[in-house]
């Protein structure tokens, strides 16, 4: 088996169809589709049930809610396939994403990431191409590359190969940004290798949990202690934490504010300035908007 492609399904019997027929109807006879119900709610069983009755070879597997880290280690654990690709339930393959796929492996054997553009579907239909990934072949640029966002990895655009999980998986503790410590340690630890054509159709919507003001406060900082895990990295990676700690503490800051949250937005800010004080200054804006936040929170 070449590839699993694994559909974490949280409630999203409205648009899971899509996804899977994506994928199930992708040529070739070396992969498997499997979907993983998360303890849905809605109508993602009814929907589950009528789309393996037109696809004998869909997987369907459900489970009790544990959220989408444990899905995904669940997918790797219950895989068959060489690489594995993580689709999610609300996107879509494009016609051609294994045949892509497929002809990377060929001719990159050895990397440990296939990492592919998107088309990007915003919510007035208009569609967006991305560019080819620019990966260096420095360990080290990639990792920093990906986490100061000037590489962008989408799940369901990435192939990664199995051996990859014998070094890292998915903290369930995360509730969201799971899959950002997975692609940095690899990054980190394994080569990666950029598809010129695009696989995957991303669908944008509104509301995007990694702008959840109580599902940030609840990860937290504890995104930056998996990423840079002394165990999943090498040893000279670790100097870059206490700016990528103080960059995740002004995430959820800004986050904060936008909330109107502004007693946890001043202590993102001073945890983010006890990290590394320069990136607070940088942005005049910054200080500008702590303070606003100071005034409001003692109002």
């Amino acid at each position: 088996m070449r590839f699993s492609v694994v559909i974490p399904a949280y409630n999203y019997g409205a648009v899971l169809a899509r996804a899977v027929e994506s994928a199930c109807t992708q040529p070739g006879d070396d992969y498997e589709v499997l979907v993983i119900d998360d303890g849905s709610t809605d109508n993602t069983p009814e929907v589950l049930a009528e789309l393996s009755r037109r696809f004998p070879a869909l997987r369907a597997i459900s489970q009790e809610n544990a959220g989408l880290a444990a899905v995904r280690n669940r997918g790797v654990e219950l895989a068959q396939g060489e690489y594995l690709i993580f689709l999610d339930a609300d996107d879509e393959f494009l016609s051609d994403a294994l045949a892509c796929f497929r002809a990377a492996a060929d001719q990159y054997p050895d990397a440990g990431l296939l990492i592919a553009p998107t088309v990007s579907v915003f919510p007035d239909g208009r569609e967006e191409r991305g560019r080819m990934a620019d990966i260096a072949s420095d360990a080290e640029r990639r990792f920093l590359a990906y986490l100061y966002k000037r590489l962008s990895i989408s799940n369901g655009a990435v192939a990664m190969k199995r051996s990859v999980f014998a070094l890292v998986s998915y903290n369930p503790a995360l509730r969201q940004t799971e899959d950002i410590p997975v692609f940095a340690q690899c990054l980190a630890n394994f080569d990666a290798v950029a598809l010129q054509h695009p696989t995957t159709r991303i669908y944008k919507h509104a509301g995007s949990m990694r702008h959840n003001a109580d599902t940030a406060l609840t990860v937290g900082l504890l995104l930056v202690d998996e990423v840079f895990d002394r165990a999943k990295l090498p040893a000279a990676f670790i100097r870059h934490k206490p700016a990528y700690r103080a960059r995740r503490a002004l995430s959820v800051f800004r986050i904060c504010k936008r909330a109107g949250r502004y007693k946890e937005a001043v202590e993102y800010f001073r945890l983010a300035f006890a990290a590394d004080w320069r990136a607070c200054v940088r942005k005049p804006e910054y200080v500008a908007k702590y303070l606003q936040c100071l005034i409001k929170a003692k109002a």
